[in-house]
């Protein structure tokens, strides 16, 4: 009986330590763009809204906490398990983007206060007629309050610096808020059915164990 509680323990813990793997799930809700380029595909409708997925929590009181993909970053992104941003017209993933960063600071209850994350997609603008989209949210931006901004680019010049240069991109297409920053969320998946029925045995064999004669 003792050999089947530990058995029945060890698979208890081995249960629970699923629990401790979950991911950490920051979400940015965005308000409504109310400034636009003229012609433009967004509307009053839109928002930014997006969601990264950390495999732990961004401490409290942190300062600058960044990742990113950039080529010979500094910095790492080991912690960044997936994310996506909606513009209301485009969908950027951890795996459709060329390029994105984030960075956080927090507050006393590890929520975000300050924060950069922008992501580009699209083509690589190497070529007349390609074509890129990208998203960026930022809680201070010229001395405004926050800033959310959409835009889509189309190549169609090459120049030294390929599509970078104002003079190679036409049909901008912006959407902005700028004055009013998102809000954030923060959750924790819930246990797995598997971590729960560990807890379960775990509470099973404890009781068993306190029960029995000293």
């Amino acid at each position: 009986m003792k050999k089947l509680f530990g058995t029945l323990g060890l698979v208890a813990c081995l249960s629970v330590s699923v629990s401790a793997d979950a991911s950490y799930i920051y979400r940015y809700e965005g308000n409504n763009f109310d400034e636009f380029s003229t012609p433009s595909p967004y509307d009053t409708t839109m928002a930014l809204t997006a969601e990264f997925t950390l495999s732990s929590p961004i401490p409290p009181d942190s300062a600058i906490v960044r990742a990113e993909n950039f080529p010979a970053s500094p910095f790492g992104n080991s912690e960044v398990v997936s994310f996506w941003i909606d513009d209301g017209l485009n969908l950027l993933t951890d795996t459709n983007s060329v390029s994105w960063l984030l960075a956080f600071s927090t507050d006393s209850i590890g929520r975000p206060y300050f924060w950069d994350f922008q992501a580009g997609g699209g083509d690589v603008l190497d070529e007349v007629g390609d074509a890129r989209y990208f998203a960026s949210s930022s809680a201070v931006f010229g001395g405004q309050s926050g800033w959310d901004r959409a835009s889509m680019a189309t190549c169609t010049a090459i120049n030294a610096d390929g599509c970078q240069t104002d003079g190679g991109w036409a049909q901008i297409y912006d959407s902005d808020n700028i004055g009013l920053a998102g809000t954030w969320s923060v959750r924790v998946p819930a246990p797995t059915p598997l971590a729960l029925f560990g807890l379960g045995l775990f509470a099973l064999g404890w009781n068993y164990r306190t029960k029995q004669p000293a």
